[in-house]
């Protein structure tokens, strides 16, 4: 009776210990497998458990309890198992296998070489990482090569071309690991992404139509899938699958998995024109990648977690760009300016002074930017020199007849703009300075895309020549009274 009510008793603390686990109350949760070890030191399993939950506050109490098990049990190919498991979870890959090795081989099991083989074949990946990230990759992609077939081989050759723009060497590469494995996600997501990055939109949308749901698709490989779904236009169905992942990363225990589905749920709500959505992700993402402890709770904090650090690795300098690009584009600014320019020449023709005092105010329309802007510019020729209080500069009729008053060539004006731009397009529209001799319209039109990887732009603009008197705000014959000159030349590009 009394084994009985202990058996009961065990496994209620197992349950209570897995459900508090589950909602990553890692305190609570080690205190019950403590109490449920007491009771079953020798389960190997529950040790396993036990240790995991230690490993998240307490990484060193995790391994004593596995130093003691194997001490007990040094022959227990289960034991060698689950302490290789842990240690390899907790990285620490080496470890693992010397802990595997203290088994003699003939007692391994399956699952013992299943893990030997991973834990060497990660080494293997590890090594020629650290040739390609010290600038010798035809010596990492030599060294894969010359390693036994294996798919997670060929899958990193795979995103290296890819990472490199060789996408005919990633589409095949991808392709081999799809013959032997027809239901390979990372292939299946990496041909779509190769097609993607070179322009092929409707292959990767075919592909994407024709792949299946998979319900036990890992986070990361369902981020990747709405991140293609977005790059061939279907934002809806992106941003359906990012919602949903947002909801099951909140259960993940911080990293970059977690930070990633934020961060790229964000890029996706910017396009979509839901800033506020697109800040709280990019908080979020703060919080997954290490960068803040919490969210921030104000402008200031915000903008403080947008400066990069030192130690800053390529997802957090990424996170903290990304979300200085949206405040910024979602400020409101007010900026006055004076600028002055010129040259020294011939007095009344081309003595030139220009000073311009601007002011702008840029603000946020729907998905891009928006100014307005007024400019107050002064311009001044000089003066004409005089013989008998007449001029007879090359200036109009004044040399043929000889010209007098107006010997200071100045004007005064104000122009009016306003103008939107975003990732695409870029428009504006204004005047020139109004007060001129000659008032007339400017402004510019231009379109930004990409073809195959490719980026050009097609516009058309009119602008008015700014580097003379004569050229920019026109000008007024003094024996005539005719006014002439102000060229604002159109052009395209």
């Amino acid at each position: 009776m009394r084994g009985t009510l202990d058996r009961l008793r065990l496994d209620m603390l197992k349950q209570e210990a897995e459900a508090l686990a589950q909602r990553q109350q890692w305190h609570q949760a080690a205190e019950k497998y403590r109490q449920a070890q007491q009771q079953d030191p020798d389960d190997v399993w529950l040790t396993y458990r036990y240790a995991q939950a230690l490993r998240q506050p307490a990484a060193a109490a995790g391994r004593r309890l596995f130093r003691t098990l194997a001490q007990r049990q040094p022959d227990n190919p289960q034991q060698a198992y689950a302490y290789g498991l842990y240690l390899s979870a907790s990285d620490r890959d080496r470890q693992a296998l010397a802990q595997l090795d203290t088994l003699p081989r003939a007692r391994w099991n399956d699952d013992i070489r299943q893990l030997a083989q991973r834990l060497r074949l990660q080494a293997t990946l590890d090594h020629a990482e650290q040739l390609r990230s010290g600038g010798d990759e035809a010596a990492a992609v030599a060294y894969l090569k010359r390693q036994p077939a294996a798919t997670r081989i060929d899958l990193t050759l795979a995103d290296w071309a890819l990472a490199n723009g060789d996408y005919q060497s990633a589409l095949a590469d991808y392709r081999r690991v799809r013959a032997r494995e027809p239901h390979n996600p990372d292939a299946r997501l990496g041909e779509i992404e190769a097609y993607v990055a070179q322009g092929d939109l409707p292959a990767a949308r075919q592909r994407l139509q024709d792949a299946a749901p998979e319900q036990d698709a890992s986070l990361n490989s369902r981020r990747r899938e709405a991140n293609a779904w977005r790059a061939v236009g279907e934002r809806q169905k992106a941003g359906e699958i990012f919602s949903r992942l947002k909801t099951a990363a909140a259960q993940e225990e911080n990293g970059q998995s977690k930070a990633l589905i934020y961060r790229d749920a964000a890029r996706l709500e910017r396009e979509q024109r839901q800033p506020g959505l697109a800040r709280q992700d990019y908080q979020q993402a703060m919080v997954a990648g290490g960068i803040a402890p919490a969210a921030p709770q104000s402008n200031d904090d915000y903008t403080l977690l947008t400066r990069n650090t030192p130690g800053d690795d390529w997802l957090r300098r990424g996170i903290r760009a990304d979300a200085a690009d949206l405040y910024r584009q979602q400020d409101v600014n007010l900026t006055l300016d004076h600028d002055y320019w010129g040259s020294s020449g011939t007095g009344g023709v081309s003595d030139y002074q220009a000073h311009d005092t601007m002011l702008q105010a840029d603000l946020p329309l729907y998905d891009g930017r928006a100014f307005l802007r007024t400019d107050t510019v002064q311009l001044s020729a000089g003066r004409f020199s005089t013989r008998d209080g007449k001029s007879y500069e090359t200036f109009g009729t004044c040399h043929d007849v000889g010209c007098s008053g107006d010997e200071r060539q100045k004007t005064r004006g104000t122009s009016v703009a306003a103008g939107w731009q975003n990732d695409r397009w870029q428009a504006d529209i204004g005047t020139t300075p109004m007060g001129f001799e000659v008032v007339d319209w400017v402004g510019g039109l231009a379109y930004s895309g990409d073809w195959r990887h490719i980026g050009w732009t097609l516009g058309a603009s009119r602008r008015p020549i700014s580097s003379s008197l004569l050229a920019f705000g026109g000008t007024r014959d003094p024996h005539t009274g005719k006014t002439w000159a102000a060229y604002a030349p159109p052009a395209s590009a």
